[in-house]
């Protein structure tokens, strides 16, 4: 399978040219200063000092980062497009690579003034964003459009409903999980904590306390949500976790579910994206794929958890729901 097959790379050339034009600028203004501020106060005025250049190469790492990430997401909502819809999410890299520029390039300013004080330059950034923006805005519009097909998975269940009405029946254990924790979660999960810790650590000799804390505490939660989304079902309840601590985001006793079965959906399309989400309708949990479990309990509600085998889950949750089986 291609890594591309749907979405054209020529819709992030506007944050690429941004991204060129401050790297531009950068080199444009000869030698940075070895010191100097690089991050000022509520008051506007420097309370941490270190390298320019690490804090301009930061800002440089930062914009591809989020011109990697726009790219991932908009071929994920290529994928899942019936039929086509305005991409916002094809502005991200635009509008946050333009905002950091626009910033770099104030900042960039502020070393050569004998006492910076920092406001917010909302000239650069609009002088960066409107037209970044609204190049995106066209691209987007004359972007081709290929519909995907939606497609159930057809996994035999009947051998596992089999065994849980036979344990069931007998009073038995009743325990079956099912664990979403795709590749990328793990990366996130390690990568973006070392990254954050290790930026900590350099820094925190010239960055105020609260800034290294919150370093830190941000890292060590990151860190906290490796293992991905786990779904426990058992006679008495129905529970999905997230991360290695489990923290619980949703908690059904059997009795209460009057439907559940396979849903195709549009994770970006439909809730914007992966994680613990919720639309109008009901909702979700999940952190990859377009098939879910969708529960409807009798108070009204309406939940989908996402699985890689969403069928299997979907057996389980009708079985000790007391549904019949999957047709």
């Amino acid at each position: 399978m291609k890594l591309f097959q749907s979405h054209p790379l020529w819709l992030h050339i506007p944050a690429v040219v941004v991204l060129a034009i401050l790297a531009g600028m950068l080199i444009d203004a000869g030698p940075l200063p070895a010191y100097g501020p690089v991050h000022f106060g509520v008051d506007g005025r420097p309370d941490g000092y270190g390298s320019p250049a690490g804090s301009f190469a930061l800002v440089i790492g930062l914009s591809i980062g989020f011109i990697i990430l726009s790219i991932w997401m908009d071929e994920s909502w290529a994928r899942q497009e019936r039929e086509k819809r305005f991409n916002y999410f094809t502005l991200l890299d635009e509008v946050i690579v333009s905002v950091m520029a626009g910033i770099s390039v104030h900042h960039l300013a502020l070393l050569q003034q004998s006492d910076p004080v920092f406001r917010l330059p909302a000239t650069e950034i609009l002088a960066f964003t409107v037209p970044a923006v609204g190049a995106g805005i066209l691209l987007e519009k004359v972007r081709p459009f290929a519909p995907s097909e939606a497609a159930l998975v057809t996994e035999d269940t009947s051998a596992l409903r089999r065994e849980l009405d036979r344990r069931l029946k007998s009073g038995a254990t009743v325990s079956y999980t099912d664990i979403q924790n795709p590749l990328y979660m793990n990366l996130i999960a390690f990568g973006v904590p070392a990254v954050l810790l290790t930026f900590a650590v350099l820094t925190a000799s010239s960055q105020p306390v609260w800034s290294v804390v919150l370093n830190v505490v941000l890292g060590l939660l990151l860190a906290s949500f490796y293992g991905g989304i786990r779904t426990t079902v058992t006679r008495e309840l129905i529970t999905v976790r997230i991360g290695t601590p489990g923290f619980r985001v949703l908690r059904l006793a059997p009795s209460d579910i009057v439907e559940a079965g396979l849903r195709p959906f549009l994770p970006l399309a439909e809730f914007g994206g992966y994680g613990i989400r919720r639309n109008r309708r009901m909702s979700g949990y999940f952190l990859k794929g377009g098939v879910g479990v969708e529960i409807l309990t009798r108070q009204g509600r309406r939940h989908l958890i996402g699985s890689d085998r969403p069928e299997r889950l979907a057996e389980a949750v009708r079985a000790v729901a007391g549904l019949a089986a999957i047709p």
